[in-house]
């Protein structure tokens, strides 16, 4: 981090005597950010305690402060209160710092979320997160702000067979066919990151229409009904979340559909996924 002059996070006093044994061995000083905990109660300095020991922070020569930070636990919540009740511990935290200090670092508190609701919480910087892929904190989050989901998570068809009617599809033989029936084969399941949630449930784009997950979703693969499209072909490209031509299974959708938020549809897809970056 120093020899790459990357500013850390100081968020506990046992990490200061770490830091000034690393800076007194290379001869560095460490750039930092001080966490303050205003109630979200994961890491950083409490609030209770934080005037007796994070203003001397300034004074260790081997610390260069760039910047004091805080977290806001609920700002995707409808109710304003404890973003509120964080905010005003925050605007405590910097007057007390400027008053015991001469010294003026950078104050940031806002994540997407408050970013999106609270503009009285920009201080000096922001921290955008999940807005960067377009997405909202949560799939019921009231949303203003015109944003254009990013991220796409492909595959294509490797295999389609023709079933009969009353064949059990997948593991457990949680789906019957009703007629006979074009399934296609694709080569993502649960290890990659497609939720066993999305059993029955979800849907998925081939040449720009939606066509239904059926049964289980396998560790590797997944089947679709490509019901009465005799234009699909094996190779033909998948689309998991995201656009394909003028349709879109959105993250939003999918997030409602795992009963969980956006950003968890977005982390799960894993390592073993490839990553393709678009400029």
């Amino acid at each position: 981090c120093l020899k790459n002059e990357l500013e850390i996070t100081l968020t506990a006093e046992y990490q200061i005597d770490r830091l000034r044994q690393v800076c007194e061995k290379t001869g560095m000083r460490a750039k930092v950010h001080i966490k303050i905990d205003t109630g979200m109660n994961r890491i950083g300095f409490l609030y209770e305690s934080f005037e007796e020991t994070v203003p001397a922070i300034f004074n260790y020569p081997f610390l260069d402060v760039k910047g004091v930070y805080t977290h806001f636990s609920s700002a995707d919540e409808d109710d304003p209160s404890y973003t509120l009740y964080q905010y005003d511990r925050f605007l405590h935290v910097k007057k007390t710092i400027l008053e015991k200090t001469n010294k003026k670092p950078m104050f940031h508190a806002a994540n997407s979320a408050a970013i999106m609701k609270y503009p009285q919480t920009y201080f000096d910087m922001v921290r955008p997160g999940v807005m960067l892929y377009g997405n909202p904190p949560g799939p019921d989050f009231k949303l203003s702000w015109p944003l254009k989901e990013v991220m796409r998570f492909v595959s294509q068809i490797t295999l389609i067979k023709v079933l009969n009617p009353d064949e059990p599809v997948s593991y457990n033989r949680r789906f019957y066919t009703r007629k006979k029936t074009r399934v296609g084969v694709i080569p993502v399941g649960y290890a990659d990151g497609y939720s066993r949630q999305l059993t029955n449930r979800g849907q998925v784009l081939i040449r720009g229409r939606r066509f239904p997950v059926i049964g289980t979703v396998c560790m590797d693969a997944i089947m679709v009904n490509l019901q009465n499209a005799k234009d699909i072909r094996v190779g033909d490209e998948v689309v998991l979340f995201g656009a394909q031509e003028k349709e879109q299974v959105t993250i939003v959708e999918m997030s409602r559909l795992q009963n969980t938020i956006p950003y968890e549809v977005t982390c799960r897809v894993s390592g073993r996924v490839p990553r393709v970056h678009i400029k």
